[in-house]
């Protein structure tokens, strides 16, 4: 296995709330926030990328071992301009091989069948326009709790300190069927159950309360926020891969579509002097 490129600088760790797919593409509040975060991360900090998303769910530790993974266009009814859309970063086999050994005894599946889903490749376009650095990714595995998934992100930890960004992809509240589609854009207006989980859960993560966060079904808004988990889990692995001196930072704060929180989150330390200034 080729070594991974040394760093003296720890890479982050980002939950990005990533909202409906068009978002990749039209003008909307939250995508230049993101690009934004990452200009005040130095340059040599981040030099390969592991995306946990929403959309790749299912039983199971995989990684996307391919060479050059295609772009999955997972969601159907938009415009055909967003499937025509192409994000060609490189894979890495050699951080696929050193995520298998820190998850060792744990199987994880070198996986050719999966590419860039919509939840990785609609915010990397915004964060690493120019692909120009190897992203691979990892399941979410569906058979490990809120509290495994968190213990899974200690595994991965220590590859921050590699260069290696851990980025996790979904939604804090994200419940399509209560959705308001003439309320894209509306970052204020949400339903009350939204605005009570989001508030809580951000408490959580601004206080590093991870155990509330890992026993957030217990939340009385839970099932109206997340009734299906797989958009809120990937914060568990990153809050996880979170190191005790790290910064919390809110990249994104607001609500979208009336269901969706549309709050990101990055654990950093302490980068000093952006090395560009940041227009917010």
């Amino acid at each position: 296995m080729d070594p991974l490129p040394s760093t003296d600088i720890i890479a982050p760790a980002l939950f990005i709330g990533h909202g409906a797919p068009f978002y990749a593409i039209k003008k909307n509040p939250f995508t230049p926030t993101w690009a934004n975060f990452m200009k005040t991360v130095p340059s040599t900090a981040v030099t390969a990328i592991i995306v946990i998303s929403a959309h790749w769910y299912e039983p199971g530790l995989a990684v996307t071992a391919n060479e050059r993974p295609e772009t999955i266009h997972d969601f159907g009814g938009f415009e055909q301009a967003l499937h025509e859309v192409q994000y060609p970063a490189k894979g890495s086999p050699s951080l696929c091989q050193k995520v298998a050994e820190l998850l060792f005894p744990e199987k994880v599946e070198q996986s050719l069948d999966w590419g860039y889903d919509h939840g990785a490749w609609t915010i990397l376009m915004h964060t690493h326009p120019k692909a120009d650095i190897p992203v691979i990714q990892l399941r979410l595995d569906q058979s490990k709790s809120p509290a495994q998934l968190f213990e899974l992100g200690r595994k991965l930890a220590p590859l921050r300190r590699q260069g290696v960004m851990i980025l996790g992809s979904g939604n804090v509240s994200h419940n399509l069927r209560q959705a308001r589609f003439d309320m894209f854009g509306d970052t204020e207006n949400a339903a009350d159950w939204n605005k009570r989980f989001t508030t809580d859960v951000q408490k959580w993560i601004l206080t590093k309360d991870w155990q509330s966060l890992q026993n957030c079904s217990k939340h009385p808004d839970f099932k109206m926020a997340s009734p299906s988990p797989d958009h809120f889990l990937p914060i568990l692995v990153i809050a996880g891969a979170s190191e005790a001196n790290d910064q919390v930072k809110v990249i994104t704060e607001g609500y979208d579509a009336w269901s969706l929180s549309m709050n990101s989150y990055a654990f950093v330390p302490q980068y000093g002097k952006p090395e560009t200034k940041v227009e917010l």
